[in-house]
């Protein structure tokens, strides 16, 4: 695989700090072979560094140096690092990344969505009830935390530190933990077999030990997706920082984007010399990738509930494309404003 193009992020400085199956017909193409698989990780790869000069906290996984690392002659020798942190539900989390780097530590009086992402997970290990998943490190989040340290051998001091954090995300490597869970549960009701549930009649169970997200996590959440830049508290605006290294926030995104189309036209010319307008993915294939998943999730809770797929087309489609969806939201806020000067 090829060296990943890695830009290290500090574009944004803050003024204050802030703590399959289907028939062979209803395939998608898909690449072939350990190179093509490779190429595709490498493109993920690059796709991530682009999100990553969006990011205030800078890019996660850039290159760092370690407590235990090795010393010559008393100067510290530098080395890149591997990702700090590689279940979906962290690695993705800049708070949680600092603390499995020992920049920091969750302890008591602690609040955020970050916590309760490490709530959440102690819920699903059976260490916390699901009632104390609250976002704010409390006496129960404690001695949680304690409990799962016991449990993997680590010194039980009731604070997330890196070997605490680390081995959290070892345990949501897969997802074992949630598909165990998910099989485990008994309805007290059971579903006419391949008719999914009415909505608001699933039986109750199915919910148990789940956390319903408050309005300030949900909040939360919209602001982890955004890749829009707000102001603070304050109001005050992120200062943008151009240039990095004497290279410009431009260049560098140029050189990443072009990275980035001639490994996928590379991967295109050696899985099929033959392109053409008909190899582009369409809404019809993403219903076909859609249903997919609506199998595999049944897969596991089928035996008792079934869903319906979602559709990005249809009377009522539930997939929206993003790129769509701000555009008719541009156009209309210039019309809004135009109006509003004509009157």
């Amino acid at each position: 695989m090829g060296e990943r193009a890695h830009v290290e992020d500090e574009d944004v400085e803050l003024e204050t700090e802030t703590a399959s199956g289907g028939a062979a017909g209803d395939r998608l193409p898909e690449p072939t072979g350990e190179d093509a698989l490779a190429v595709e990780r490498d493109d993920q790869d690059r796709a991530r560094g682009l999100a990553d000069l969006q990011m205030e906290h800078g890019t996660l996984d850039e290159p760092d140096l370690d407590e235990d690392e090795d010393h010559d002659e008393g100067k510290k020798k530098s080395k890149k690092s591997a990702p700090a942190l590689g279940s979906l539900r962290f690695s993705d989390d800049a708070a949680l990344v600092k603390v499995a780097r020992r920049k920091s530590k969750l302890a008591k009086g602690d609040a955020g969505i970050h916590v309760t992402k490490v709530q959440q997970a102690l819920a699903e290990l059976g260490h916390l009830d699901g009632k104390d998943v609250s976002g704010t490190f409390d006496d129960a989040t404690t001695a949680a935390v304690k409990a799962f340290q016991a449990a993997k051998g680590v010194t039980a001091s009731g604070k997330v530190d890196a070997a605490t954090m680390r081995a959290l995300d070892a345990a949501f490597s897969d997802y074992s933990v949630e598909a165990g869970r998910a099989m485990g549960k008994t309805p007290s009701t059971m579903p006419t077999k391949g008719v999914p549930y009415a909505v608001g009649t699933a039986p109750k169970e199915l919910l148990d030990g789940t956390h319903v997200p408050t309005a300030k996590e949900r909040k939360a959440f919209a602001k982890a997706i955004s890749t829009e830049q707000v102001a603070d508290a304050s109001g005050k605006l992120p200062k943008f920082k151009s240039k990095k290294k004497g290279l410009t926030y431009e260049s560098r995104l140029e050189t990443l984007v072009g990275q980035l189309v001639d490994r996928q036209l590379v991967w295109a010319t050696e899985a099929d010399t033959a392109r053409s307008a008909g190899h582009v993915y369409d809404w019809g294939d993403i219903d076909k990738v859609a249903a997919e998943s609506a199998k595999a999730t049944d897969a596991v809770f089928g035996k008792y509930a079934v869903g319906n797929p979602l559709t990005g087309t249809g009377v009522a489609p539930n997939i929206k494309d993003a790129w769509d969806h701000k555009e008719a939201q541009l156009s209309a806020d210039l019309l809004k404003e135009a109006m509003s000067k004509k009157w």
